[in-house]
């Protein structure tokens, strides 16, 4: 399944607003200081990072340019532990456990009770430990291990045994310790090892073993340490560092030499330390720090160097790298040396087939 493909101009604007400040256009100090960020996170046509000083900063397509190295990042806001970007609107979970939201939300993801369009950041939520945006809903981790959420739930993503949307935050879990919302489908890793899904699963990405949507959690794992839901797919990290996927594969997202979609999860790779589903192509860190990719690539955001739409077996596309986000059309990546890295279209901040450092003051 594919991102939203409008409202992007949009979309940057609310997300970095005019009220941030502009960074410097000095292309040497920009590459000079691209070496102390510790987070990333990409929607569309918009970037999220965070440094060591915990200092939020953002890049969006009003501020591309024809030369990568001349696209100003914005600073937004201080005291970040993470942040979390959609096509839509973004996320940044304060040190101390606040939530501050902006940009389009008009199926009620904010949870603030409307879905007026947010142009500043705004408080929304309060002792949190995670987030994550998914393309119509979201979801908030709280420090006692309970799952909030608001937005869509037409296909039942909320896991609230109906399909009645909201935009009020309410709780749909607990004993939760990772959280990740999908493309109207949402998972959950317990305490105890355990994945429950919920949601759309038209192509089988909740690998309940079942095309039927969910409206409630149902459990589909055990042994898991880490989940990723994606566009269509969802990937899941076993205990033994053994990788398993399941769903929307049609661009070889599962890399497993085949375009065939399941609905239960299969085994595509070993030797994981983390996982990252992405607009039907999946990133898998190794343990030795090396970064594999396969599927969708029709912009190059796998980074392999070419813009072949479909790859579906693994390649290695980096290596010493500590974090990937996938974009709709773009990839970042965080190395060993707390540098970024991009590859793919998006309008500016990533236009290429391989990975290149990105411009950051």
């Amino acid at each position: 399944m594919n991102y939203f493909k409008t409202l992007i101009f949009i979309l940057s604007i609310l997300l970095i607003g005019s009220s941030c400040k502009k960074t410097s256009d000095n292309s040497e100090a920009a590459f000079a200081n691209n070496n102390s960020i510790r987070a990333i996170s990409t929607g569309s046509y918009n970037s999220l990072v965070i440094k060591n000083d915990n200092s939020v900063l953002g890049m969006g397509d009003p501020y591309s340019a024809t030369a990568t190295t001349s696209i100003p990042f914005l600073e937004i806001t201080n005291g970040a532990k993470s942040v979390s970007a959609s096509p839509l609107y973004s996320f940044i979970l304060k040190l101390d456990g606040t939530v501050l939201a902006k940009g389009i939300h008009h199926n009620g993801e904010f949870g603030d009770g409307d879905t007026i369009t947010v142009t500043q950041f705004k408080q929304i939520f309060t002792n949190a430990t995670d987030i994550s945006t998914g393309y119509s809903h979201s979801l908030i981790l709280k420090i006692d291990g309970t799952v909030w959420a608001s937005g869509k739930n037409k296909n039942g993503a909320l896991g609230t045994g109906d399909t009645i949307s909201v935009n009020n935050f309410i709780q749909i879990a607990s004993n939760v310790k990772a959280i990740s919302a999908g493309d109207e489908f949402s998972l959950i890793l317990k305490n105890d090892g355990s994945v429950w899904a919920t949601g759309y699963n038209a192509d089988g990405e909740l690998g309940d073993g079942t095309n039927i949507k969910r409206k409630s959690f149902v459990q589909v794992a055990n042994n898991v340490q880490a989940i990723s839901a994606g566009g269509g797919h969802s990937l899941i990290l076993k205990n033994d560092n053994t990788v398993w996927a399941s769903g929307y594969n049609h661009y070889g997202a599962f890399g497993n030499g085949d375009t065939t979609s399941v609905n239960h999860f299969v085994q595509i790779n070993s030797d994981a330390k983390a996982i990252f589903a992405g607009n039907s192509n999946s990133f898998i860190l190794k343990t030795n720090n090396t970064l594999l990719a396969s599927g969708y690539n029709n912009d190059g955001q796998l980074g392999d160097g070419s813009n072949f739409i479909i790859r579906n077996t693994f390649t290695q596309v980096a290596t010493e790298v500590t974090s990937v986000s996938p974009g709709s059309y773009y990839t970042l990546i965080l190395k060993t040396d707390q540098r970024v890295y991009s590859t793919g279209n998006s309008g500016g901040q990533a236009d290429g087939f391989n990975f290149f450092l990105l411009p950051f003051q």
